[in-house]
């Protein structure tokens, strides 16, 4: 079970109620990361949306260096 509270608030010593599970490391299409559940993570939206951001740029940034 994954914990009630967002990982990435408790690190710095903040006690905030997650509201999303998260892939800790992004599965990108593989199934084995999707369903791993040491994969998971419990984040509040405001963790997980500055998470999926910076994601999504990273991955806008490898595919702009492909062409």
């Amino acid at each position: 079970m994954l914990e009630p509270w967002c990982r990435e608030c408790a690190k710095r010593g903040l006690r905030v109620r997650a509201v999303a599970v998260d892939h800790v490391v992004p599965h990108r299409g593989n199934w084995s990361k999707f369903v791993d559940r040491q994969n998971l993570q419990s984040l509040c939206e405001r963790c997980h949306n500055r998470k999926t951001a910076i994601e999504m740029a990273e991955d806008r940034r490898r595919l702009r260096l492909r062409r």
